[in-house]
């Protein structure tokens, strides 16, 4: 059905063209069982297209079964991945009045952030690191104040 869209010139959304790629790598990866390079494209394309960190870490998995050796980027990918997801997630629920946040939603923001905090941490040399870092913390201290009552600041000190 993409195919066919695509050939009337109806444009693809990036997710649909994530998913695309995503079952060209799927279809790559049975055609050679045993190279990890279509599960790394898989994990490009969900962290960098879908915004699917556990779909990357999985593909990762995948690689690493096949011989692959983990590197840093890898990690920068994922840490990236989670922080996307977290971000996208904490856009969705600013200036939402609090009785309103699913705070199931608001601890999953916090889990993400949390998640792609350690992964930077074991990459500290990894170029861009110490910036994403940076911004992944004050989201979170500014995901961990929200919806607090003003009389909380007197705990802080």
């Amino acid at each position: 059905m993409l195919l066919v869209m695509q050939a009337y010139g109806i444009p693809l959304t990036p997710q649909e063209n994530g998913r695309k790629a995503i079952g060209i790598f799927e279809q790559a990866a049975r055609l050679d069982s045993r190279s990890p390079d279509p599960y790394l494209g898989i994990a490009r394309v969900a962290v960098y297209t879908l915004r699917d960190p556990d779909r990357a870490a999985s593909a990762q998995e995948e690689a690493k079964q096949r011989g692959y050796v983990e590197i840093d980027r890898d990690r920068a990918l994922l840490a990236d991945g989670y922080r996307y997801q977290a971000f996208d997630l904490w856009k969705s629920m600013r200036g939402k009045n609090c009785d309103d946040v699913d705070r199931g939603l608001l601890d999953r923001v916090r889990k993400l952030l949390e998640r792609s905090i350690d992964l930077y941490r074991g990459i500290p040399q990894f170029s861009g690191t110490q910036a994403n870092l940076e911004s992944v913390r004050t989201t979170f201290a500014d995901v961990n104040m929200y919806c607090r009552p003003s009389w909380w600041k007197i705990f802080e000190r």
